[in-house]
Protein backbone atom coordinates (compact mmCIF):
# COMPACT_ATOMS: atom_id res chain seq x y z
CA UNK A 1 0.00 0.00 0.00
CA UNK A 2 1.12 3.47 -0.92
CA UNK A 3 2.01 5.88 1.88
CA UNK A 4 0.08 9.28 2.29
CA UNK A 5 4.02 10.84 0.97
CA UNK A 6 3.50 8.59 -2.23
CA UNK A 7 -0.20 9.75 -3.00
CA UNK A 8 1.02 13.38 -2.20
CA UNK A 9 3.50 13.00 -4.75
CA UNK A 10 1.48 11.18 -7.31
CA UNK A 11 -1.24 14.05 -6.74
CA UNK A 12 0.83 16.64 -7.49
CA UNK A 13 1.96 14.70 -10.57
CA UNK A 14 -0.98 13.92 -11.67
CA UNK A 15 -2.05 17.97 -11.63
CA UNK A 16 1.32 19.07 -13.35
CA UNK A 17 0.34 16.66 -16.18
CA UNK A 18 -2.66 18.62 -17.22
CA UNK A 19 -4.01 14.89 -17.58
CA UNK A 20 -7.40 13.98 -17.05
CA UNK A 21 -7.57 11.60 -13.76
CA UNK A 22 -8.49 8.75 -16.39
CA UNK A 23 -6.04 8.67 -18.47
CA UNK A 24 -3.40 9.48 -15.69
CA UNK A 25 -3.90 6.67 -13.37
CA UNK A 26 -4.03 4.10 -16.61
CA UNK A 27 -0.37 4.83 -17.38
CA UNK A 28 0.64 4.37 -14.43
CA UNK A 29 -1.76 1.61 -13.17
CA UNK A 30 -3.70 3.34 -10.95
CA UNK A 31 -7.29 3.57 -9.93
CA UNK A 32 -8.46 7.21 -11.29
CA UNK A 33 -11.00 6.40 -8.27
CA UNK A 34 -8.61 6.82 -5.98
CA UNK A 35 -6.12 9.40 -7.38
CA UNK A 36 -9.32 11.50 -6.83
CA UNK A 37 -9.91 10.14 -3.43
CA UNK A 38 -6.51 11.06 -2.53
CA UNK A 39 -6.66 14.41 -3.98
CA UNK A 40 -9.84 15.96 -2.09
CA UNK A 41 -8.59 14.20 1.04
CA UNK A 42 -4.95 15.92 0.68
CA UNK A 43 -7.10 19.30 0.50
CA UNK A 44 -8.90 18.51 3.56
CA UNK A 45 -7.08 20.91 6.63
CA UNK A 46 -6.76 18.13 8.39
CA UNK A 47 -4.56 16.20 6.23
CA UNK A 48 -1.96 19.00 5.86
CA UNK A 49 1.07 19.13 7.57
CA UNK A 50 1.16 15.70 7.91
CA UNK A 51 2.93 13.14 5.54
CA UNK A 52 2.67 9.71 7.45
CA UNK A 53 0.48 7.59 6.85
CA UNK A 54 -2.26 7.69 9.82
CA UNK A 55 -1.71 4.70 12.84
CA UNK A 56 -4.47 2.95 12.60
CA UNK A 57 -5.78 0.55 15.69
CA UNK A 58 -9.09 -1.22 15.74
CA UNK A 59 -11.00 -1.04 19.04
CA UNK A 60 -13.06 -4.75 18.15
CA UNK A 61 -12.87 -7.24 15.41
CA UNK A 62 -16.29 -8.53 15.33
CA UNK A 63 -17.92 -11.81 13.29
CA UNK A 64 -21.13 -11.08 12.19
CA UNK A 65 -23.78 -13.69 12.39
CA UNK A 66 -26.05 -14.01 9.54
CA UNK A 67 -29.51 -13.34 10.39
CA UNK A 68 -31.54 -16.30 11.83
CA UNK A 69 -34.54 -15.68 8.95
CA UNK A 70 -31.37 -14.98 5.99
CA UNK A 71 -31.31 -17.50 3.01
CA UNK A 72 -27.85 -19.83 2.87
CA UNK A 73 -27.12 -17.83 -0.01
CA UNK A 74 -26.71 -14.92 2.48
CA UNK A 75 -24.48 -17.25 4.59
CA UNK A 76 -22.20 -17.85 2.36
CA UNK A 77 -21.59 -13.72 2.59
CA UNK A 78 -21.09 -13.65 6.12
CA UNK A 79 -19.79 -10.19 7.01
CA UNK A 80 -16.87 -8.73 9.54
CA UNK A 81 -17.60 -6.16 11.65
CA UNK A 82 -14.58 -3.62 12.15
CA UNK A 83 -15.01 -1.26 14.97
CA UNK A 84 -12.39 1.70 15.10
CA UNK A 85 -11.01 3.55 17.91
CA UNK A 86 -13.15 6.36 16.82
CA UNK A 87 -16.72 4.38 17.15
CA UNK A 88 -17.50 4.18 13.90
CA UNK A 89 -18.33 0.66 12.49
CA UNK A 90 -17.17 -0.49 9.19
CA UNK A 91 -18.51 -4.01 7.67
CA UNK A 92 -16.92 -6.25 5.03
CA UNK A 93 -17.75 -9.12 3.19
CA UNK A 94 -15.83 -12.06 1.94
CA UNK A 95 -13.68 -10.78 -0.70
CA UNK A 96 -13.50 -7.55 -0.01
CA UNK A 97 -10.17 -5.31 -1.47
CA UNK A 98 -7.85 -5.22 1.19
CA UNK A 99 -5.99 -2.06 -0.15
CA UNK A 100 -9.15 0.09 -0.44
CA UNK A 101 -9.97 -1.08 3.16
CA UNK A 102 -7.05 -0.20 4.67
CA UNK A 103 -7.08 3.43 2.47
CA UNK A 104 -10.78 3.67 4.31
CA UNK A 105 -9.86 3.19 7.81
CA UNK A 106 -6.74 5.28 7.71
CA UNK A 107 -9.34 7.70 6.40
CA UNK A 108 -11.90 7.44 8.53
CA UNK A 109 -9.44 7.55 11.79
CA UNK A 110 -8.03 10.75 10.28
CA UNK A 111 -11.25 12.77 10.42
Amino acid sequence: MASRAEWKQRVAAWKRSGQTAEVFAAERGLNPRTLLWWSSTLRRPAARGTDRAADVSFAQLVPVAPAPTASARSAESATVELVLTSGRVVRVRPGFDATLLRELVSALEES
